[in-house]
């Protein structure tokens, strides 16, 4: 079974939350599917390191993200995941307040 198999996975849910932790804002995203495999984890940020099948897919959508983080907002973003028990991805942004008096309220 291939590795993003949607039969592999135990909820189809994921997890959305944003925070405010020590002045930085954080963006949560989690799920309880397969999780990333040992062998794949320290590649997943790799310009076009793909599980897909050739011309499936190109393998930079994690790699672009990393870099409009790091180099355009100054954050980071970092993964946990457990093989068989789900993957949460946190991007970490400093907090910047508004400089025109606006908040983003979020219902």
């Amino acid at each position: 079974m291939p590795y993003d198999s949607p039969d592999t996975y135990k909820r189809r849910e994921v997890r959305i939350a944003i925070d405010r932790k020590n002045n930085h804002l954080r963006l949560i995203v989690q799920d309880w599917g397969m999780g990333i495999p040992d062998e794949y984890r320290e590649r997943i940020f790799r310009p076009f390191f793909s599980t897909k099948e050739p011309h499936k897919g190109m393998g930079i959508g994690l790699s672009i993200t990393k870099e409009i983080v790091e180099k355009y907002f100054q954050g980071t973003i970092a993964v946990k995941t457990t093989p068989g028990r789900g993957t949460t991805f946190t991007v970490t942004f400093p907090h910047v307040p508004s400089t025109h008096g606006e908040q983003l309220h979020i219902d």
